[in-house]
């Protein structure tokens, strides 16, 4: 199954800053949007967000926020570094915080311990 297509995405933050650039030197949205390849309702948005803000970032999303802590990511890399032989399952179990075998390989994974050929 592929991945679903998006008519619409983000833009970039060096392309925002210089729809500001542009739309400080002329005070005219639309004019900076086409300058830029942005259409005008986004680049007024953008400029408004300026103005309200003093930033072009994005606003952060709303999300679960995570189960695991920094401690926690540091008891599972240890846990696998000093046995490396052991199943995902196992180290599922000896870690204080319960989560699934998913998570314990995407926390390995994000600090580099993928699977290998012992």
């Amino acid at each position: 199954m592929s991945a679903p297509t998006h008519k619409r995405h983000e833009v970039d933050t060096p392309t925002k800053n210089r729809l500001i650039g542009f739309y400080k030197a002329t005070r005219n949205a639309a004019a900076a949007g086409r300058s830029e390849n942005i259409p005008p309702r986004t680049a007024q948005a953008i400029v408004k967000q300026y103005v309200q803000t003093g930033s072009v970032s994005n606003n952060h999303r709303t999300g679960r926020p995570s189960k695991l802590t920094e401690r926690d990511h540091r008891e599972i890399v240890r846990t696998a570094r000093n046995n490396r032989r052991m199943p995902l399952n196992q180290i599922t179990n000896q870690i204080s915080t319960k989560v699934s075998v998913s998570t314990i390989r995407r926390i390995l994974g994000s600090h580099g311990y993928h699977r290998r050929v012992a």
